[in-house]
């Protein structure tokens, strides 16, 4: 990535408070190839050890660069990465053109950067494909994933905050689509956790268009978890426009599915959770919500007074005088609990300078739980409940409970149990169990194996009604029986 990523980074932040061996022959043609690097990360002049730098090196050069690797044509290589670790000796190539990187697996396969260096960075002038997965990504300095242009199908990724070293801003996932050119984002099985950081802001996974064409993007089964921040404000997840750097009138449209968001901290600054921000002139950002769990998310008034831990968010500012930028946020069968407050729109105008207000929106479809009642003027469909007591206590801990994610599993009588409506294009829960399990959808992204408790006379604690209630229908009944027999004996 270009040394100018960090300066365009940290505007994404401030604008919301972003086994083998493989001896391969040499070719100086290029085609597809299928590249096996080795765990080693130093230059070697043994042409039968392939570094994962040297395949990045080729595929980007589309030649054998590299003598102990193959080249590939640019659009259809993959590089495979055995179980092991690599530990980066400087950052890892910038990416600049189609290129998949696959290791063994979220708890096989880890690359390691010290603590100093940037492991995969993207950025294009044209459009490609960058595919990563199956693998686990620390220590990294700045970012894990940073991208610009293009597209990303990015899976089964582990993004631990051991040791990493953001730089003035951190990120997990930074993904910007600023080239001409369609462009569409896939997250799925993403686990961001364990950040202790001092930094002026740390966003976990931002996606953002900062182009004059739009841009889609699907999260699905994402859980952030354990990230505090003792220099500056937290943003969890969050689609923009125009926030990188940027000015383009593309709009975005993301569907975030099943995310889980837990134990989020900022000790001098502001805290957010999921939701929208749109910059620029006449953007449109369009986020649609389904099954989240956030909880025990806690912030300092800072950037905007009044607003510590916000759940739900959708923000927005008019670069122009006569913008007419819009953030809208849709939200269905999500449960917020121990935050303040749950829900929020901002017009943050004033607040970065822009010339031109915004009228962001938070548009409830049901099934959404809060334990206050801070989202009450959104959460207005009959299946929504509001100041939701204990609904904190009726989650259990963060856990591995199957799936490539840890999720928090509701307890048996969870007020958040068949208190969802019907996602039609949503079957699975964060841990691929099917949806619903019960007589309806579990609000949250954890679908539990429990029913909803049915409220009748006898376990409502009401047995002394009942019983009244049934002699009552035996004497009429007997009554009634009596006198038939009566009339029926004069006949």
């Amino acid at each position: 990535m270009t040394n100018k990523l960090p300066k365009l980074l940290a505007m994404a932040t401030f604008s919301v408070a972003m086994v083998a061996v493989f001896t391969m022959l040499n070719t100086s043609s290029a085609s597809a190839a299928t590249i096996n690097v080795s765990t080693n990360d130093t230059a070697s002049a043994v042409d039968s050890d392939c570094t994962l730098r040297e395949a990045i090196e080729n595929i980007n050069d589309q030649a054998a660069t590299n003598t102990d690797c193959a080249a590939g044509d640019g659009s259809t290589d993959t590089i495979i990465i055995p179980a092991g670790t690599i530990h980066l000796q400087a950052d890892l190539p910038q990416i600049t053109t189609s290129i998949a990187i696959q290791g063994a697996g979220m708890g096989e396969t880890t690359i390691d950067g010290g603590g100093a260096w940037k492991p995969i960075s993207v950025t294009a002038s044209s459009p490609q494909l960058v595919t990563v997965k199956d693998m686990k990504i620390t220590g990294f300095n700045g970012y894990a994933i940073g991208g610009q242009g293009g597209s990303y199908n990015i899976s089964q990724l582990d993004i631990d905050g051991s040791n990493a070293e953001p730089v003035n801003t951190g990120f997990g996932i930074a993904i910007l689509n600023n080239i001409n050119a369609l462009s569409s984002t896939q997250l799925t099985n993403i686990y961001v956790h364990d950040f202790s950081v001092d930094t002026q802001g740390f966003q976990a996974i931002i996606v953002s268009n900062s182009s004059p064409v739009d841009m889609t993007a699907v999260l699905s089964n994402i859980t952030v978890a354990n990230i505090t921040n003792t220099g500056g404000q937290i943003n969890t997840i969050s689609t923009t426009t125009g926030t990188l750097g940027g000015s383009g009138t593309g709009n975005i449209s993301s569907t975030i599915n099943n995310a889980t968001i837990n134990n989020i901290t900022s000790t001098v600054a502001i805290v957010s959770g999921i939701g929208s921000i749109a910059f620029g002139n006449s953007n449109i950002v369009d986020v649609k919500i389904n099954n989240a769990t956030i909880t025990d998310m806690h912030g300092v008034d800072s950037f905007i007074p009044g607003y510590s831990a916000v759940g739900l968010f959708a923000a927005g500012a008019g670069f122009d005088a006569n913008s007419h930028t819009q953030s809208n946020v849709s939200v269905s069968n999500t449960v917020l609990s121990t935050m303040s407050p749950g829900c929020a729109t901002l017009d943050i105008s004033t607040y970065v300078g822009a010339p031109s207000s915004s009228q962001p929106t938070i548009t409830s479809t049901g099934g959404n739980l809060s334990d206050d009642s801070s989202c009450a003027t959104y959460f207005t469909q009959p299946t929504d409940q509001n100041n939701v007591a204990a609904l904190a206590a009726s989650l259990l801990p963060l856990a591995d409970n199957g799936g490539f994610v840890p999720t928090m599993a509701l307890k048996e009588g969870s007020p958040a149990i068949d208190a969802g409506i019907t996602v039609s294009s949503l079957t699975t829960d964060a841990r691929g169990a099917l949806r619903p399990q019960g007589s309806a959808y579990d609000s949250g992204a954890y679908e539990s194996p429990y029913t909803k408790p049915v409220a009748t006379l006898a376990n409502s604690g009401s047995n002394s009604v009942l019983v009244i209630v049934i002699t009552t229908l035996a004497a009429m009944t007997g009554l009634l029986f009596f006198t038939r027999k009566r009339v029926y004996s004069r006949i």
